[in-house]
């Protein structure tokens, strides 16, 4: 195993605990304080479908690990860059206050529930991925998943303070694409390559434009 995923792990736990934070933080502020515990629920049915994946399709998974672990960080960075954004747009945003007055503004929230679903899906697939081709090596990364988790909490209550809301999930997102390159195998191949300068544009886009936040009416 390539010691260069011990800390890409700890770099993906980070990243995703604290923008799991980063979406509390913009749910208070944009829906009152009683969806921003929906992330919770949204990171758990991530993590929990990942592993559901992991044990349907593990004999089709053993040989990919080395490119498949890679390119889940790189699109777990991606999708936490644009997810906020993407929560934002006209067609997607849901407005709290309007949940009980027909199906547009319910289907409106069951979209975003889907979009800050996908990078913890990622995440977890990735985690997953690894833990389960690694048992050996379990109590490492494990080391290094709780270390992370445990380093992405205390930065991301941090980074409150420091950035504004709309940028910071962006931010962190750098954080799993950096998770990625360090995972990278020595020959990625041109698909792995392609995917990582994508991820990076889409990371540096949504640091340069950051999403305005509509509070709910």
């Amino acid at each position: 195993m390539r010691r260069r995923v011990y800390p890409a792990i700890g770099l993906l736990s980070a990243a995703t605990i604290a923008f799991q934070l980063s979406l509390m933080q913009i749910l208070a502020i944009t829906q009152w304080h009683h969806f921003a515990y929906m992330v919770i629920s949204v990171a758990l049915l991530g993590f929990g479908a990942a592993g559901t994946v992991l044990a349907l399709f593990r004999n089709v998974l053993t040989a990919r690990e080395d490119r498949g672990v890679p390119l889940l960080m790189l699109l777990a960075g991606a999708a936490m860059a644009a997810a906020v954004g993407l929560a934002q747009h006209p067609a997607v945003r849901f407005d709290a206050y309007l949940l009980f007055t027909g199906a547009r503004p319910a289907l409106r929230l069951l979209l975003t529930y889907a979009v800050f679903f996908v990078p913890f899906f990622l995440a977890g697939l990735a985690i997953g991925w690894t833990f389960s081709r690694h048992g050996r090596d379990i109590g490492v990364l494990y080391f290094w998943n709780l270390a992370g988790s445990g380093a992405g909490g205390l930065a991301g209550l941090g980074l409150m303070w420091v950035l504004p809301p709309a940028g910071l999930p962006a931010v962190l997102a750098g954080l799993s694409v950096l998770a990625g390159l360090l995972a990278l195998p020595r020959k990625p191949g041109i698909a792995l390559i392609v995917t990582a300068l994508l991820s990076l544009l889409c990371v540096a886009a949504a640091i340069h434009c950051p999403p305005a936040l509509v509070s709910s009416e």
